[in-house]
C-alpha cells in the first residue's frame, strides 16, 4: 500500500516492521527506508520480535523509537535497555525451541551510541547525536547520586546508566547550544 502512494522514499520512517515478507524486505532496502524498531510497544503489545538479522542482511538503517502510544516508556535509555532485553529473550527461546538462529546482543555501549550517533545517522542527521564541533548541543547533564551513586571513572558506567537509569538524575537539558530546562529551578520553585 505505501509503495502504490509512492510513501517509500528515502529516509521514509516505517515503525515495528515485525511482519515483513520477503518481497517488503527487498522493497524496504530497495526504497532506502529507516525501520523503526520499538522495544518496549512491541513487547507491551506482544506483537513479535524486530527480525534484526534480517535488517542486517538487507543494509537497511535502523533507528530505535519509543512508540509512546502503543508502548509503556519515552526514556530512551529504559527503550535501549529493553532492546537489549528483548534480543536476550529472543536467543533464549531459540535455544529452548532447538534452533541456531540467535541474534549478536548489543553492549550498553552499542544500545547508547544507537540512541544517540545512529538513530541521527539513521536519520540523516549528520549534525546531531554526537559531541563535536558543528554538531548542534543537544545535551543532557546528568547529577551523579540522585537515584544511584556512579563513577565517572567506572569502565561499565553505560551499562549502568542504562539499567539504572531515572529521569531525575537530569539536570540540565540543553538543546541546539540553549538551556531550556534546568531541574534546580523547579525543584526550588
Amino acid at each position: 500500500m505505501y509503495e502504490s502512494h509512492g510513501l517509500l522514499q528515502p529516509g521514509t520512517l516505517l515503525a515495528h516492521a515485525i511482519h515483513l515478507s520477503d518481497d517488503e524486505w527487498r522493497l524496504a532496502q530497495l526504497r532506502d527506508v529507516v525501520l523503526v524498531h520499538c522495544p518496549t510497544a512491541n513487547t507491551f503489545l506482544e506483537s513479535g520480535a524486530f527480525d534484526w538479522a534480517t535488517a542486517r542482511r538487507h543494509g537497511i538503517r535502523v533507528a530505535l523509537g519509543s512508540d509512546r502510544a502503543a508502548g509503556p516508556d519515552i526514556a530512551m535509555p529504559r527503550v535501549a535497555r529493553a532492546m537489549i532485553e528483548t534480543c536476550k529473550w529472543r536467543n533464549l527461546m531459540a535455544r529452548q525451541a532447538g534452533r541456531d538462529d540467535s541474534l549478536s546482543v548489543p553492549s550498553a555501549a552499542d544500545a547508547w551510541r544507537l540512541i544517540t550517533t545512529g538513530n541521527a545517522d539513521a536519520l540523516g542527521w549528520s549534525d546531531a547525536g554526537r559531541l563535536e564541533p558543528g554538531a548542534a548541543a543537544d545535551i543532557l547533564l546528568l547529577q551523579p547520586g540522585r537515584s544511584f551513586p556512579f563513577d565517572p571513572d567506572d569502565p561499565h558506567l553505560i551499562s549502568r546508566l542504562l539499567y539504572n537509569w531515572s529521569d531525575e538524575i537530569i539536570d540540565h537539558v540543553v538543546l541546539n547550544g540553549t538551556l531550556i530546562h534546568r531541574a534546580a529551578m523547579l525543584r526550588n520553585a
